[in-house]
């Protein structure tokens, strides 16, 4: 009998079921069985690898986001409740041998309760460090109030609290199931688990090097993007002129892409932008165009610049080889846009703060600047020489012995 791996994928953005999609395409040939409790809503993109596949609730992702952009908790306890509930449902059906989720943060209950391995994925810039400074995100009052000097040392001061309260919500969670408590870190609540995948060519950070006595690996960047053929209209973009790549992704912010939209629009380079069937301003300018969706790894390739909500996005630019621009508003975003500011490649400008001029010599300096783009291709040879396949293998070979 083959062992069966279970993936959960909470649907928060799209980037949570892609890296479980992405995951699974790399044991399609190594003889497990594989099944995936993900959100219907992404049902249309759900690959033909998995033996079963169960409906699983998840809270929808404007709410996480909002509630997380004005500092309230992000699951209400009934909600935590329920997730269990549904889980422990599908674990008893399934009886997998090994759970492998992707921000499922419930399972660090469910897991243990049902006395099955657990594998989280998360991302590397929540690795639990000492001192480990947060950037102060797009925080409804406090950062439209304040100079983001003065915003940031408030944040210090009382986000140690904020998350105290965050932890709070989970280790009271955990104690009513009998299970020991995760402190205050709120980088111990995302990166729990048996075992940890971090989702990040190594080497990016200082770390040491992972070995069989670890829990904790580093995979690669696990980029998922929507497939399918670039449009028709594709094709007639003028080839004299640079193109720049923009996406508002999932957990971005219409409203700061509407202002993006008009800062950029007298540039001379061809814009275009992926909207998400957000309501996106138009644009009269020939150079800008709009496309709901598109094939996101072949766009890349034919693009110079990616600017994107900061996100695990900007990991599919430097996989192409061309420098991104973050334009984040969340706490993860920005931790990503500051993880990636180290490779060279990438620069990022406040979500709350995105001004004109500001943005408009940024772009002039990354396409005029050829270290953006040597940096970027370093970059992509590095995600190009990650020989993903036979590692995941190896790691899931490890944990199954």
């Amino acid at each position: 009998m083959p062992k069966k791996i279970l993936f959960f994928a909470e649907y928060i953005t799209l980037s949570h079921p892609g890296r479980c999609f992405v995951l699974a395409d790399l044991l399609k040939e190594s003889g497990y069985e594989l099944a995936i409790a993900v959100s219907p809503k992404v049902s249309k993109l759900i690959p033909p690898i998995f033996s079963r596949i169960f409906d699983l609730t998840s809270i929808p992702g404007e709410v996480f986001l909002n509630r997380v952009s004005k500092g309230q908790l992000p699951y209400t306890d009934a909600e935590l409740d329920a997730y269990v509930r549904e889980e422990a449902q599908i674990l008893a059906d399934y009886k997998p041998d090994l759970i492998i989720s992707d921000f499922r943060l419930s399972l660090g209950v469910s897991a243990r309760l049902a006395h099955v391995p657990y594998v989280n994925i998360a991302s590397v810039y929540w690795k639990p460090e000492t001192h480990k400074k947060y950037i102060v995100p797009d925080l409804f009052p406090l950062t439209s109030l304040f100079p983001i000097p003065l915003a940031q040392a408030l944040f210090d001061v009382f986000a140690p609290m904020a998350f105290q309260k965050y932890c709070r919500l989970f280790n009271d969670f955990r104690a009513c199931h009998g299970l020991a408590p995760l402190g205050n870190d709120i980088a111990h609540v995302y990166t729990e688990g048996d075992y940890i995948i971090y989702d990040d060519v190594f080497g990016f950070r200082a770390s040491p090097q992972p070995d069989g006595a670890t829990r904790e690996f580093h995979l690669g960047p696990l980029n998922w993007a929507l497939r399918g053929d670039l449009p028709d209209w594709w094709g007639k973009l003028p080839q004299d002129r640079p193109k720049i790549l923009i996406s508002v992704g999932s957990s971005g912010s219409p409203k700061s892409f509407n202002h993006l939209v008009k800062a950029l629009e007298h540039r001379r380079e061809t814009l275009i932008i992926i909207t998400a069937k957000n309501n996106i301003r138009d644009s009269l300018s020939p150079n800008i165009v709009f496309a709901d969706y598109l094939p996101m790894k072949d766009a890349m390739q034919h693009c110079d610049l990616f600017v994107g909500n900061g996100g695990i996005s900007s990991y599919l630019a430097l996989e192409a080889g061309i420098p991104a621009i973050g334009i984040p508003h969340i706490l993860d975003q920005y931790l990503c846009c500051e993880h990636l500011s180290s490779t060279g490649a990438c620069e990022m400008i406040r979500g709350d703060r995105v001004r004109s001029r500001e943005l408009n010599g940024l772009i002039d300096r990354m396409l005029a600047q050829p270290s953006y783009r040597l940096a970027a291709k370093k970059m992509a040879e590095k995600i190009g020489h990650s020989d993903l396949a036979n590692n995941f293998s190896g790691i899931i070979t490890r944990i199954l012995a």
